[in-house]
């Protein structure tokens, strides 16, 4: 603690928190294909969307994802549906899962536009206790998902 006198009177400041137990923020933007399977999905699922993201500053990880809920959209929005599920991205450093919750829509006979807020809800290894989240928006096609990931990740 710090103290210094002034008028008579000691004013005294606590110390600011140590470094080390703020949190460390990196930002993360990158590229993520996706591609519908049907076999080497987790049990119970028939299928799943497994992909691989190409991130900046070495942020490179394999990807999981399965929905678990979904809802067809407004009928002012037609063939739009809105969806929910646990998203796993894979790094040599760890795993971090995300809730997605997403929209797509169609934008022609060939492919949806799709967009989605993905909030971090755990961790492993080096992301362990890890918070943040991330923005994805792309493109939905027959040869797979193709989208732009950015956002943020805070470690403890």
């Amino acid at each position: 603690m710090k103290c210094i006198l002034f008028a008579g009177i000691a004013l005294c400041a606590l110390p600011l928190q140590a470094e080390e137990a703020r949190p460390r923020c990196f930002k993360v933007r990158g590229n993520l294909e996706e591609h519908r399977q049907t076999e080497g999905c987790k049990p119970p699922h028939k299928s799943c969307f497994r992909g691989v993201l190409k991130g900046d500053h070495g942020f490179h990880a394999t990807t999981y994802f399965k929905a678990d809920s979904s809802v067809t959209g407004p009928e002012t929005s037609p063939g739009s549906t809105a969806y929910s599920g646990v998203f796993e991205y894979t790094t040599d450093r760890g795993t971090i899962e995300v809730r997605e919750t997403g929209v797509n829509a169609p934008v022609d006979d060939t492919q949806l536009a799709v967009t989605a807020y993905q909030k971090i809800t755990t961790g492993t290894g080096a992301f362990a206790g890890s918070t943040g989240h991330f923005f994805v928006s792309g493109f939905v096609t027959d040869a797979g998902v193709v989208t732009e990931v950015s956002g943020q990740v805070c470690l403890p």
